[in-house]
């Protein structure tokens, strides 16, 4: 049948996000483990203080994923339409596409290096990557 014949074409897109979503959830536990060390909210075991109430940065330690994907959900609503119409008029989407796709993958190399003195960039460089 038809959707047999073509469905190729919709298992190409997906073969890369599950290693972006397995990355992703690594990511945000050593983010929330990161704030809470920046915090102060590690007992002398280096376990979490589930009571603590520090904030880094404005936030709790436990909200930062929340935080990151509140951002990154107002910068997609705002940028994907004016995203889509480049690649729609664009005479190479593919190639925009392309870059696309390489930039997130750089982020996520990137994001290999977060320690507790560069937790807060990798953040910021994760909002962009979800967009």
């Amino acid at each position: 049948s038809f959707c047999r014949d073509f469905s190729f074409l919709f298992q190409g897109p997906g073969l890369g996000h599950g290693g972006v979503v397995v990355s992703n959830v690594f990511l945000f536990m050593s983010l929330i483990y990161l704030a809470n060390e920046a915090a102060g909210c590690l007992d002398d075991e280096d376990e979490v203080d589930e009571e603590c109430t520090n904030k880094v940065y404005g936030m709790t330690p436990s909200n930062v994923v929340a935080n990151i994907a509140v951002l990154s959900g107002i910068i997609v609503a705002i940028l994907l339409p004016v995203i889509g119409v480049m690649i729609d008029y664009a005479d190479r989407a593919r190639r925009l596409m392309a870059t696309m796709a390489v930039s997130i993958s750089i982020i996520q190399a990137v994001q290999i290096g977060t320690s507790s003195r560069s937790w807060f960039v990798m953040s910021a460089l994760q909002v962009i990557a979800l967009v």
